[in-house]
């Protein structure tokens, strides 16, 4: 298996919060919705930070709320 598809299922079940979608790539423990959510933060973390990043003007205009 290419390591295309796990990738593009990681990312599909990020995407749709489905974490049942890839829970046998999460192997090594009990919960694997656990380490599903840790992913989903670290997503959520840097796309968050590169939008600050790259257009503060906006996030000043839009208000640290709805950026955050």
């Amino acid at each position: 298996m290419p390591l295309t598809d796990p990738q593009a299922r990681m990312t599909a079940a990020m995407l749709e919060g489905t974490p049942s979608a890839c829970a046998d790539l999460l192997v090594g423990g009990g919960r694997p919705e656990l380490r599903f959510a840790v992913h989903v933060r670290h997503y959520r973390a840097s796309l968050t930070r590169a939008i600050v990043e790259r257009f503060p003007a906006t996030c000043w205009l839009a208000g640290s709320d709805v950026v955050s």
